[in-house]
């Protein structure tokens, strides 16, 4: 059964972007059959798996006018959409996002409804969906949770981070009581974790607020902890997946530690690779 996770935060900064494009490759690797789906409109996920590759976000008809391109996540919200996955590599294809996908217009109800089954549409061919949502509560994060049955929610060690998770937490409360009551928070995962050695320990942000997110959420962090490696943004720069760029370094570990984490809460079984 198709697993559908929403990485969500209502506040910028925190990695959804990266988090949602390393796990599309990790799983990907594995042998699962991955779609990720770009629903913010700044397209940062799209431009790290399409690297340079002409994927179609726009096109222009008969007329030359520019009309909405087949791989843009815009179609979602359309009746009877015409939307068609790109594939990235083998086992990961994506529905890329731009400026386009933050001027779907119409009744709410009616693009929710269109988004959802769109998707239910699409998933069956997947073993994973997973979609990068914008910080900013409304259309293009509701129409992902309503078509989810998993939000992970990234946080740094910091006030508005976790004002924001405490947030994000509230609206699903909210959406699982009117609109999708299957939806469940996975994990919360930590990405905020410094370089640094043994010797010099945490720094003074993380002893202040590593402490009260594990008070208030218990088993919901994920024991996996993200270290901000420079690798990071180096693989994301060059469009490259961890495995890829350095398998053998501690961003990957790290990174293929919190998919363990992840197929072990969504109760995934392993598939022959």
């Amino acid at each position: 059964m198709t697993q559908v996770i929403s990485i969500s935060n209502q506040k910028g900064g925190v990695g959804k972007t990266m988090i949602a494009g390393t796990q599309a490759h990790n799983l990907a690797d594995r042998g699962y059959k991955v779609l990720a789906i770009d629903n913010d409109s700044q397209g940062s996920m799209t431009s790290y798996l399409a690297k340079d590759t002409e994927i179609k976000l726009l096109e222009y008809n008969i007329d030359q006018e520019v009309t909405t391109g087949t791989n843009n996540s815009a179609l979602l919200f359309e009746d009877d959409s015409k939307v068609e996955p790109f594939e990235v590599k083998e086992n990961l294809h994506l529905i890329g996002a731009n400026k386009k996908i933050a001027s779907v217009q119409g009744e709410t109800i009616e693009l929710l409804d269109n988004y959802f089954f769109n998707v239910d549409r699409i998933k069956q061919k997947y073993d994973f969906v997973i979609i990068d949502c914008p910080p900013a509560p409304g259309l293009l994060q509701q129409s992902a949770h309503m078509a989810s049955d998993f939000v992970l929610a990234p946080v740094n060690y910091g006030k508005f981070a976790i004002e924001g998770l405490e947030e994000q937490a509230r609206s699903i409360r909210q959406l699982q009581k009117r609109l999708n009551k299957k939806l469940k928070l996975i994990g919360i995962v930590v990405n905020d974790r410094i370089n640094r050695s043994a010797k010099q320990g945490q720094s003074q942000v993380e002893q202040l607020y590593a402490p009260m997110l594990e008070e208030k959420y218990g088993d919901l962090v994920f024991k996996t902890k993200l270290t901000r490696y420079t690798h990071v943004q180096h693989a994301i720069e060059l469009g490259e997946s961890l495995q890829e760029f350095a398998p053998k370094s501690n961003a990957s570990i790290e990174s293929q530690a919190l998919t363990d984490e992840i197929l072990e809460r969504a109760l995934v079984p392993e598939v022959e690779v």
